[in-house]
C-alpha cells in the first residue's frame, strides 16, 4: 500500500558538505583580510621586538584601530544615510569595538612574547 507520508529531502553526503562548507565560508570570509592585517602585523612587531627594537605595545594599538575601522564598515550604511543620528552609534559600538580590538592586541603581544621566549631556550 502506497504511504502518503510527506518527508523532507534529506541531501547526498556530498550536497551536505557543500551545503556546509559555504555556510561557514559565508561567515568567515569577511575576516580574512583582517586577518591578513593581524598576521602581517604580528610578523613585524615580533622581528621588531626579537631584534630589541619594539615592545608590541604598537600592535595592541594597533588592534584598537582594526576594531574600530570593522565597527565603521558595519555602520557604513547607518552613518552614509542617517548622518544626524550617527554619532552616538559610532561612539558606542566603535569603543566598544576599540577594546576588543585592544583586548585581542594585548592577547597577541602576551602570545607573541611567550612564543619567542620559549624560542630562546
Amino acid at each position: 500500500m502506497p504511504d502518503n507520508t510527506v518527508r523532507p529531502s534529506s541531501p547526498s553526503g556530498y550536497a551536505y558538505v557543500t551545503d556546509r562548507f559555504l555556510h561557514i565560508a559565508t561567515a568567515v570570509i569577511p575576516f580574512v583580510p583582517f586577518a591578513l592585517i593581524v598576521g602581517w602585523r604580528t610578523w613585524v612587531h615580533a622581528k621588531r621586538y626579537r631584534q630589541g627594537q619594539g615592545t608590541g605595545w604598537q600592535g595592541v594599538a594597533e588592534g584598537g584601530a582594526i576594531g574600530f575601522v570593522f565597527a565603521l564598515i558595519i555602520l557604513r550604511i547607518g552613518i552614509v544615510t542617517r548622518p544626524a543620528e550617527a554619532p552616538p552609534y559610532v561612539l558606542v559600538y566603535g569603543g566598544l569595538a576599540v577594546i576588543v580590538g585592544l583586548a585581542i592586541g594585548v592577547v597577541l603581544r602576551l602570545t607573541g612574547i611567550l612564543v619567542l621566549k620559549l624560542q630562546r631556550r
